[in-house]
């Protein structure tokens, strides 16, 4: 129910498309006090010299940039999928791995002309000490593409050079689970570097941004596997409430 307090979570956002971020939105958190509550102090730094500071508690909606806000605390974990079928061999039974469980989350709201114009892609990383521990944009890229022995290597690769690092690795894989060469040739530069990218306005779904009832695994294993596997057989069993902060209350 507590984050880190050495850690630095951060929000990085792309609005020109060359993988680097443009606008970087910062969450840090101090140590847990004796009375159970930790204050938090968010930071956005924008491309247009843009700087703005919010501060608060754990747990407790926090407003900034006049129409934004922020919270952080416990809530249902949004996910859902057939984690053990997945482990096996894709041999799915429909069971849902994350039902009844919690996440600690880190919910932003912030106001679109904050992030420029058109379309944007999104990546979050968690820092510890300086070095990057964790890097994810849509789920499961480096679950299902990097080998065991390569995933701290890639969460601490820049987007930017994902592809010069990992694209040969990434295509061999999509390869292998399509059966088809060409296939994969042309969705792997889709996938990496791993950027959730949305286009402002466009309520789609995934691969459009992803919205938290969007079947991603479901899409995902469709993509890889060239529609050979089309759906883990499992459906989202969390009611989110649409308004912020989106995620359904901790069980």
């Amino acid at each position: 129910t507590s984050f880190h307090p050495s850690a630095k979570y951060r929000f990085n956002i792309d609005d020109d498309g060359d993988a680097k971020p443009d606008t970087k939105i910062d969450v840090e958190f101090g140590k847990l006090r004796a009375n159970g509550r930790q204050n938090l102090e968010i930071e956005l730094e924008g491309a247009a010299d843009d700087e703005i500071e919010a501060e608060g508690r754990v747990g407790r909606e926090i407003e900034f940039a006049e129409t934004g806000r922020v919270i952080a605390g416990t809530f249902d974990d949004p996910f859902f999928f057939d984690l053990d079928g997945f482990r096996n061999g894709f041999q799915f039974t429909g069971v849902n791995f994350f039902a009844g469980l919690n996440v600690s989350a880190i919910v932003v709201e912030v106001p679109s002309n904050l992030l420029g114009d058109g379309g944007i892609g999104v990546w979050g990383t968690t820092s510890l000490n300086g070095r990057v521990i964790d890097q994810m944009a849509r789920p499961a890229i480096n679950t299902a593409l990097i080998a065991t022995d390569r995933k701290d290597a890639f969460n601490q690769t820049r987007p930017s050079e994902q592809w010069e690092k990992f694209g040969a690795e990434v295509t061999a894989r999509i390869a292998a689970l399509s059966g088809d060469a060409a296939y994969a040739e042309a969705i792997a530069p889709v996938l990496i570097p791993d950027i959730l990218t949305f286009e402002l306005g466009n309520p789609a779904g995934f691969l459009n941004g992803r919205q938290l009832a969007d079947d991603v695994i479901d899409a995902e294993l469709s993509l890889l596997t060239k529609g050979a596997l089309a759906t883990d057989g499992v459906a989202n069993d969390s009611p989110f409430p649409g308004v912020f902060p989106y995620l359904a209350p901790a069980n």
